[in-house]
């Protein structure tokens, strides 16, 4: 479920995460908003990715190649 996922990561990586992508903001405007670098936020943005990725693993999804859950699709 994307919302444990999102509830139970690290709430600086989820306010950073949200921003990129849910609003479209890059890495230096989301910085900016949150008062840090912009290699800060690339830092919070991949960890969140990476914690995504672990709570998918753990629920039993497939990994990469295989099919994804619905509420998840690939951006590129």
């Amino acid at each position: 479920n994307p919302g444990e996922a999102l509830r139970d990561m690290k709430p600086e990586c989820r306010e950073a995460l949200l921003l990129v992508v849910l609003e479209g903001l890059g890495y230096a405007e989301t910085g900016a908003i949150l008062g840090l670098p912009a290699e800060v936020v690339a830092r919070r943005v991949a960890e969140a990715r990476l914690s995504l990725d672990e709570h998918i693993r753990v629920a039993g999804a497939p990994g990469p190649g295989g099919s994804r859950p619905p509420w998840l699709r690939v951006v590129k």
